[in-house]
Order: structure tokens, then sequence, then C-alpha cells
């Protein structure tokens, strides 16, 4: 048994000089391998490194220089969270152990995605307590998401990210409370139609678990977060009927990111799902009902589900 094992590892060091080339130093981008030629002028190599037994990609190189028995290289590409040292092996692509799909990623990542989301914290000051529970029903709704990005880095790269919320509602026989003396005035109808925009560039950054098709993904971003509700109050007094339509609108600076996990199918094709969180608050309104006496936040937590698609 011993003596098997001896010459199965003597194979393999027989083996890595005839099919790959050893890496001998790295600075920066750029990388030299042993005295030998392994590639032509401009021809792309595939790092390898021996990772519990198994050759595991670990990058993709260019050649710069291949003469005179020395080769120089520029990386390209490193493959998740690994990085290229001295000491890992150079193979052209063309040798049996072929690069896996999964580790030359489209640097493009575009998504998709919706899912339920909540506003927390309160929803204006103030608010009197015949308008608490409505408001209360105001803070969940639904979003929708997507962005854009572009990795520099296999672990980071930037983009822009864009979202809408929204939620409405509609109650009868409430009590309508007037806005300057917040005394109790009317019995009548509330309704809101109320949308948060957000826009802004982002920070991605993704971290690759064992199985390298699963993705660890966050970002942070900072933009621009409008407010709209179109609201409309109807109100009876001595049998006269008062209608009243307000559409606030303000906008204010936003910062927020997501963190989440994602799928990938192929090199362009995957699924995510993340928690995104975004923070901004937007001044004083005066409308007919004191709903917003105060500032409103407009701090929220979604939770969305999507697709990634080819860009």
């Amino acid at each position: 048994m011993r003596k098997f094992l001896l010459i199965h590892y003597l194979l393999i060091i027989m083996t890595y000089p005839l099919t790959g080339q050893k890496v001998v130093r790295v600075t920066k981008n750029y990388a030299a391998l042993q005295n030998e030629n392994v590639g032509a002028k401009g021809e792309q190599l595939i790092i390898r490194r021996s990772v519990k037994g198994k050759l595991t990609d670990i990058g993709l190189v260019r050649v710069l220089i291949s003469k005179q028995g020395k080769t120089a290289v520029k990386i390209i590409k490193e493959f998740g969270s690994y990085h290229i040292r001295p000491g890992d092996y150079a193979f052209r692509i063309s040798v049996p152990h072929q690069i896996k799909p999964q580790s030359i990623q489209n640097p493009w990542r575009f998504r998709l995605g919706a899912g339920p989301g909540r506003r927390i914290g309160n929803l204006a000051q103030n608010v009197p307590p015949g308008f608490q529970s409505y408001c209360d029903k105001l803070k969940s709704g639904y979003s929708f998401f997507s962005d854009i990005a572009f990795y520099t880095k296999p672990s980071h790269g930037f983009g822009w990210a864009f979202s809408q919320w929204q939620t409405s509602h509609e109650a009868d026989g409430q009590i309508i409370y007037d806005n300057e003396t917040g005394f109790a005035d009317y019995l009548g109808n509330i309704q809101n139609n109320i949308k948060i925009f957000y826009t802004g560039p982002v920070l991605v950054i993704q971290h690759f678990l064992p199985n390298s098709k699963i993705q660890v993904n966050g970002s942070i971003t900072a933009g621009w977060l409008k407010f709209q509700d179109k609201q409309k109050i109807v109100t009876s007094s001595d049998d006269t009927e008062k209608i009243s339509n307000d559409k606030i609108s303000d906008q204010t600076f936003g910062i927020g990111g997501n963190i989440g996990l994602s799928y990938q199918f192929s090199d362009s094709y995957g699924m995510f799902g993340h928690f995104m969180f975004l923070f901004g608050t937007v001044p004083r309104q005066s409308t007919e009902s004191n709903l917003y006496q105060d500032r409103i936040c407009l701090n929220r937590l979604d939770i969305h589900i999507g697709i990634m698609l080819p860009f």
C-alpha cells in the first residue's frame, strides 16, 4: 500500500511540470511562471490549485512574454475569493481539465425583483389617537426593485439601483381633525395612495461560498428619495359634503443597502433573495387632515425575490 502511494505521488510530481507551469512570482496584476514556455504571446491560460486533492480553478491570465525560457502573464480575472499566488499552476485551456463554466462569470449583472415591504418607525409625529390605527395600516405595502452592476473584481463592483414602494388604504367613519386647532371637526371618508421612489449609485460586493454557484451579495447606496401621496378626504357637516384632494410630494436624500444570497444557474442567469433597507425623512406637510402634522419618516425594510438576467 505504501509503495502504491509513493508511486502515486511521484506520478503527480512528474506530471505537473509536463502539463502546467508553476507560478513563481506575483506582483500586483502580473505574474511570472517557472523558467519554461507554456503558451504563446496573447494566449489565455487557466491558473489552478490543488485543493483537497482536486484541481480548482483560481483565475485567468494572458501571456505577455513567452520566449527564451521566460513566461510573464497579466492577471485577467480571479474567481470567487481566491487570489493567484506562487505555487499555483498555469495550464493551457485546451488541456483535458477544461475550465469550469461557472468559473468565468459575466462581469455585468442585471436584477429584477419584488416583494413585501414595511415602513419602520412612526409614519408621522404627533398623530392623533383617532388616526393611529389608520396610519399603521399605511405602513405595509409592496415594492419593486432593480439594479445593474459591473464587477471590476470578482468580489466587488459598482452600479445603479431603483426601487418603488407603494401602498393604499381607505376608511369610512373617520374622525377628521382640524389641522390648525387639532380638535375633532368632521366625520368622513379618507383615502391615501402612497408611493416612495428611490434611485442612486451602489457599491456592490459578493463572496463565493464553497459551492461556487452560491454567493453572498450585499450593497451600499446613497441617492434620491421621493415621497408622493394622493390623499382624498370626504367630510359631511350639516348635510353638506366637502371633498378635498391633496397631492403631497417631497424629496430628500436617502441611504440604504441590501444583503442576501444568489444562486447562479449559468454564466448569466440566476435567482436571488435579499433584505433591503432605506432611510430618509421629508419635512412637514400642510394638508386637510393632520395625518402629516410634522415630519414624514420614510424608513423601511423590504424583502425581495427575483431573477438575474444577462446584460
